[in-house]
Parts: C-alpha cells; sequence; structure tokens
C-alpha cells in the first residue's frame, strides 16, 4: 500500500534536511523564528504503549510536517493512573488534547475538563468500532471523545494444544493445568500491583455476573466480592514457581510476555500490545538453534475467571480536547484528532519499517479499516482473530472507577501470598 501524499512530502523534507545539511546557527536561528510563528498545541497522550518514545516521535514529526503551522508538543504522564490532587495524574495534567482511558472517563467528565464535541464528528473520523463510540457518550447521547485504542485480556496459547482451545471456564483451565504446575506447563501472568489486580477483579466481577452494571454495583474496597476473590487466588495456584507476583518482574515491561516466547507458560494472559514483546523476543534475542514463538504459532481465547464462563470487559482510550481550549486550539486539536484516527497514522504506529527487525506494536484499533488493511494484516495478521474476540466485550467507566479499583488492588495483594 502507498502512503498519502503528505507522507510522502514528509519523506522529500527529510531527504532535503539530511543532502543539502544546514549550519547549526543557521538552523538555530530558523527554528526559533518558525516557532515565534507556530500556534503551540499540547497533548497528553497514553504513555504505556510499546516503544512509546519512538511512536510519538514519529507522530510529532510527520504532523507538523503535514501542518507546519502548528507546534505539537507531546508529553507523557509516567504517573498517569495517580489520583493524587498535586498534579500527578493525567486528571490534573492540562492539556489541549488528552488521552483518555475509559477508567477515568466519568471523571473527566466529572471535572468538566472534556469538551463538547461537534455532532457527527465520529462519523466523520471513517468508521469505527460501534460500542467503542457508545462509551464516549452520555446518556444524552452527546459525544465527548473519539476512540483511538481498544485493550482487554486474552488468552494466549500455543497453536496445536486441542485441550486448550475446547477451555471454556475456570474449571476446565483448572483440569487442563493441574495444581502446582511445572513452570513450561502453568499459567503466566502478572498478579501484581494496584491497577493489575484491580482490573482482574472486576473481570472476575464481570465473569460472574455476567452484567456491566451489576459487576460495577460490586466495586467496593471495602466489600471484596469472595467468589471474585476466589477466582484471583484460583488463577495463583496455576501458576509456576517463582511466577505471577514477583514485583520485580512487575515492574520489568513485557516480562511474562517474553518467558511465553522463550517457552515458559502452557497460557499466558494479557493485553494484546504484550505480543510485540513476545514477538520482539524471538526476532532480536532468539539464537537460531533455540525455539521461539512465531506469529503461527499462537492461538488467542477469552480469559475466563469463573466456572460460568467469561464474559469480557473492554477499556477504550479516546482522545479528548480540552473544555477550556480557545477557538483556534480546538480547530489545531480537531486536526491532530483527524491525523491520529487516518488509517495511514494507524499503519505507521502498527507495521515496523521494513528491515528494522522490530515487531508490530498489536495495539487494538478503534478504527474499522484497520483490520481489514491489507498493509496491517500482512505484518500481524492475528488482528483478524483479535477483532472477533474484542467484539464480544462490554466497555466500562464509572465515576471514581480508576480510584475505587486501585483500592481494591491494594486490598487483594495483601490477601494474596507471595509467590
Amino acid at each position: 500500500m502507498q502512503r498519502s501524499n503528505g507522507y510522502l512530502l514528509v519523506c522529500m523534507i527529510a531527504a532535503v534536511v539530511t543532502i543539502g545539511g544546514v549550519s547549526p546557527a543557521v538552523s538555530q536561528n530558523l527554528e526559533n523564528s518558525q516557532s515565534a510563528s507556530r500556534r503551540i498545541l499540547h497533548a497528553s497522550l497514553y504513555p504505556y504503549i510499546p516503544d512509546a518514545s519512538g511512536a510519538y516521535f514519529s507522530i510529532e514529526q510527520t504532523f507538523e510536517a503535514l501542518n507546519p503551522e502548528i507546534d505539537l508538543r507531546i508529553s507523557l504522564n509516567a504517573n498517569y493512573y495517580s489520583e493524587e490532587v498535586n498534579g500527578r495524574g493525567i486528571l490534573y495534567e492540562k492539556a489541549d488534547v488528552y488521552e483518555v482511558d475509559s477508567v477515568l472517563f466519568a471523571d473527566f467528565l466529572r471535572l468538566n475538563k472534556a469538551a463538547l464535541l461537534p455532532s457527527g464528528w465520529a462519523e466523520q473520523m471513517g468508521p469505527l468500532v460501534p460500542w467503542a463510540v457508545k462509551i464516549a457518550q452520555t446518556s444524552e447521547d452527546q459525544l465527548y471523545g473519539i476512540p483511538h485504542w481498544l485493550c482487554g485480556n486474552f488468552l494466549w496459547y500455543r497453536a496445536g494444544d486441542t485441550e486448550i482451545s475446547k477451555i471454556r471456564n475456570l474449571s476446565d483451565l483448572e483440569r487442563s493445568i493441574g495444581r502446582s504446575p511445572r513452570r513450561e506447563g502453568s499459567l503466566l501472568i502478572d498478579l501484581k500491583g494496584k491497577s493489575t489486580l484491580g482490573e482482574l477483579y472486576l473481570d472476575a466481577l464481570m465473569d460472574r455476573y455476567n452484567d456491566g452494571k451489576a459487576a460495577l454495583s460490586h466495586v467496593d474496597p471495602e466489600m471484596i466480592d469472595p467468589e471474585a476473590l476466589r477466582a484471583i487466588e484460583r488463577a495463583l495456584l496455576l501458576v509456576g514457581p517463582g511466577m505471577g507476583r514477583d514485583e520485580d518482574y512487575h515492574n520489568r515491561t513485557g516480562f511474562y510476555a517474553r518467558q511465553f516466547a522463550r517457552g515458559s507458560g502452557r497460557v499466558y494472559v494479557g493485553y494484546s500490545e504484550q505480543l510485540y514483546y513476545a514477538l520482539s523476543e524471538s526476532m532480536q534475542s532468539c539464537r537460531k538453534d533455540e525455539y521461539c514463538l512465531k506469529h503461527s504459532d499462537l492461538q488467542v481465547a477469552e480469559w475466563p475467571m469463573s466456572d460460568r464462563g467469561s464474559s469480557p470487559i473492554a477499556w477504550v482510550d479516546m482522545l479528548i480536547v480540552d473544555a477550556n481550549a480557545s477557538s483556534s486550539t480546538r480547530m489545531d486539536a480537531e486536526k491532530f484528532v483527524r491525523f491520529m484516527m487516518e488509517v495511514e497514522t494507524y499503519r505507521m504506529l502498527l507495521v515496523p519499517a521494513i528491515g528494522s527487525g522490530d515487531a508490530p506494536r498489536y495495539l487494538l484499533p478503534a478504527r474499522e479499516e484497520a483490520y481489514t488493511d491489507p498493509e496491517i494484516l500482512e505484518a500481524a495478521p492475528l488482528y483478524t482473530d483479535l477483532r472477533n474476540r474484542i467484539d464480544r466485550a462490554t466497555p466500562l467507566t464509572d465515576s471514581n472507577l480508576n480510584r475505587h479499583l486501585r483500592d481494591i488492588g491494594h486490598n487483594i495483594d495483601k490477601l494474596l501470598p507471595v509467590n
């Protein structure tokens, strides 16, 4: 697939600068004069994507080449989910455009930080996953965000494992893996961290009640649901020795996915973008005489945390314009949101450059066309299966949901043994 003319222009600009050369003094003067006449647009984007710095550098460079009158300044908040009122978390950050996880969306509305978007804006961004658009609307169908990424937990296993392919509930998984499993036949899952444990708890609630409102009604840090807690404890019993509850492993980005790529674990639970780390491990760190994971080795299923089966939840990262942005800033923000939603931009972020030796990022787009785009599918063929799985998920948001889940995760962490 060919890039649009705008993207070709970016390449031409880069070539001119590289070939022609500019002296440092002239370059600095040129940069200063350009900056003085350019409009600044602050965008606070989601920081927890694979190779975030490389991805957002590409966004900044490409967007500014297409819109030279705008000085795009992207920030990545390392304390994104923090609820402290001292400005640390995304809720208390000041920007013109925010990328907001739906766990925080209701709080953004409560704090009056999100601008009401023009009627029909979602349709103008191209065909979007329908249920993702609904979570960005209020009960009055007023639109406050444009869905950008989707995410949720999946269960990954190796092709040819017919027993795992037939799993429908948690008891099935227990029978397949068995108690006190050896590391290579175990469940690989991260059971450490406040947000991680809080989200898994909500997964278990959703599987138990099979209804979003019912699950949310049981999100209470002072009243831990015993069956949901028991589901997490049962999952822990399927984890291999030394895994799951290790703080150091929790803080190593992509650790469990990389272990799965190297043959540890019979099944692995994680977000789709964790495939980036699994495939990167295989492509960059595996010896030729080692067995490491390839695309063709992978199968994906839903992650059941109940004997009733799986009722998956989904999170939606959405692009939101600041409610206090001026009219001119809103126009620039609209340009940026449109740029982020273009299929070409999704390709730039998801498909590794030819010859780079890198893996696809495997983030789940909110734009439908990305799942049938030949260039994306050639590099990342698992998108077809992922799209089918995520479509059964229920997106959730609620006031103070992020805070309550983190408090619940903190409480559960004290109840679980250190593995």
